[in-house]
């Protein structure tokens, strides 16, 4: 008998639990996918919660407190669900204990089920938190919100972070409405010193979490600090504001991590990222 059904907005007494509240720094990301338009699975219980949405990682929280024997046969089940789909999935995020369970069911089944194969690439990132941003040592530069005057300037921040970071490429147009946009949304903060030399944005994640993301320097001027500083003084706005400063970093950029320990930042665990790409 199935435990999982489909997501449909009645999922989200598992994100008020206390559970999940335990981990809602590692998870954050989940609140932000159950506000907007998303699919996925939930089990009835509470015991597991499972989200996406258009360019989407799926993301996969399981109740620690399972035994072995019954997370693995929730988590197998979510990944034949899963496999049944006509469209694989691109990516799923979970705890790598957890990921042990769901990425070679999948897999396996989706291979038996579809002419198409996939294979997987891996990687971990780490979930930080802020109670204590350190004070700000750099003695260049400062804290600067960007006007729209900016937005050719931080157009080329945007296409620098989604080639590096996310391995896209933007158009100089692309770049420069997504620009716009951001510092449309108010929520753009930047390090400047002689020229604007690092951007981020502060999301709300939930009533008492906000997420720095899109944290980048360009590889010029890496190395000077930067990024340290504006995630400091970021951090600290968010909590005069009464949120939880919180961020993802890639666990294979030492640098970018050493940066945001010096911040004040705390590792609050780890995640896979698991990326399903065509077996050719």
């Amino acid at each position: 008998m199935s435990r999982l059904i489909p997501a449909n907005g009645s999922e989200g007494y598992i994100l008020r639990s206390a559970a999940f509240l335990k981990a809602r720094v590692l998870y954050n990301m989940m609140y932000s996918l159950h506000k907007a338009p998303h699919q996925g699975f939930f089990a009835c219980d509470g015991s597991l919660l499972a989200l996406t949405a258009p360019e989407k990682p799926m993301w996969i929280w399981c109740d620690p407190g399972l035994d072995e024997k019954e997370k693995a046969c929730l988590l197998q089940e979510l990944a034949l669900r899963c496999a049944a789909s006509k469209d694989p999935l691109d990516e799923t995020v979970l705890d790598p204990h957890s990921a042990d369970f769901f990425n070679s069911p999948y897999l396996r089944c989706w291979n038996r089920m579809h002419p198409e194969k996939l294979k997987r690439r891996t990687r971990f990132f780490y979930s930080y938190f802020n109670l204590r941003p350190a004070k700000v040592e750099l003695k260049v530069g400062r804290l600067y919100i960007p006007s729209i005057s900016d937005a050719k300037e931080i157009s080329s921040l945007v296409a620098g972070f989604n080639k590096d970071a996310l391995g896209c490429s933007f158009s100089a147009s692309q770049a420069f409405l997504a620009a716009e946009a951001l510092i449309s949304s108010k929520r753009m903060l930047c390090w400047k010193d002689e020229s604007i030399a690092c951007m981020c944005i502060i999301t709300a994640c939930c009533e008492n979490i906000s997420r720095l993301n899109y944290i980048y320097t360009p590889a010029h001027l890496r190395g000077k600090g930067y990024a340290q500083a504006l995630a400091s003084s970021a951090s600290a706005i968010v909590l005069r504001q009464g949120f939880l400063p919180v961020l993802y970093a890639d666990a294979g950029n030492a640098p970018a991590n050493l940066a945001y320990r010096k911040a004040g930042f705390s590792p609050a665990g780890v995640l896979r990222k698991t990326k399903y790409i065509p077996d050719k």
